[in-house]
């Protein structure tokens, strides 16, 4: 049903700090990881001119909020560049390009799936998947938790001829990291919810399925299904 508000009804959504804040460190990282890929070693200081050009300046509530956000990301890019100077990570490249923001075409029956992986990493005998997440990091994946990186196993496997040792999500803001494998039942399993759901999409069949996922609704408000207990 939020598919439906949000991509069938096209109703409109106010935007939010969290998304813009969001997508400031993703570009900041591709733009610092594609430099470090092509040899040019950006230091700290680099990093952080980086981040002050990326930053989108939209949808704070307020000057204080703005800052606290700004200050806050200052904060997770320097324990993300600590890391990441310690570890010294083999970027892969594929066609000759830093796998940065890699694009794919995944098919999947008779539908196609379009993404992009924000990081591929080479390892020993196959390649780490990183997807950058902001916001508090999960102690433990649940089943729809898994999704999006299992997709991006599927498009390394079946696109780009990889094979995935490791596929990781970053919490930048805890420098967190969590990291699993999907097996080839859970791969297989993935498809058939995959085109289970496009045939939904595909018949408008819309039911809703309110629980503790509405509390991060955007049509919450307007919506005769939200579950609107306050949250345990």
């Amino acid at each position: 049903l939020q598919y439906k508000f949000a991509h069938v009804l096209k109703i409109p959504v106010r935007g939010k700090a969290m998304f813009s804040f969001g997508k400031t460190m993703h570009n900041a990282l591709h733009s610092f990881a594609l430099a470090f890929a092509s040899g040019n070693k950006p230091g700290f200081k680099e990093l952080l001119a980086i981040y002050e050009k990326e930053w989108l300046d939209e949808w704070y509530e307020s000057p204080e909020q703005k800052k606290d956000y700004f200050e806050s990301g200052k904060k997770t890019l320097k324990s993300f560049y600590k890391v990441f100077l310690k570890i010294k990570p083999k970027i892969l490249l594929v066609s000759g390009k830093p796998a940065l923001e890699q694009d794919f075409n995944l098919k999947i029956g008779s539908h196609t799936l379009i993404g992009k992986i924000d990081r591929i990493d080479d390892l020993d005998g196959g390649v780490e998947i990183i997807d950058y997440k902001t916001g508090s990091a999960k102690e433990k994946l649940r089943p729809e938790d898994k999704k999006q990186l299992l997709i991006y196993q599927m498009a390394a496997q079946e696109v780009l001829g990889l094979k995935p040792k490791k596929l990781t999500y970053y919490y930048l803001d805890e420098g967190k990291t969590i990291s699993f494998l999907g097996g080839k039942e859970d791969i297989k399993k993935e498809k058939e919810k995959i085109i289970k759901e496009i045939r939904q999409i595909k018949k408008s069949d819309f039911a809703p399925t309110p629980g503790w996922q509405c509390q991060w609704c955007d049509f919450k408000g307007i919506c005769e299904y939200a579950n609107k207990r306050p949250t345990p």
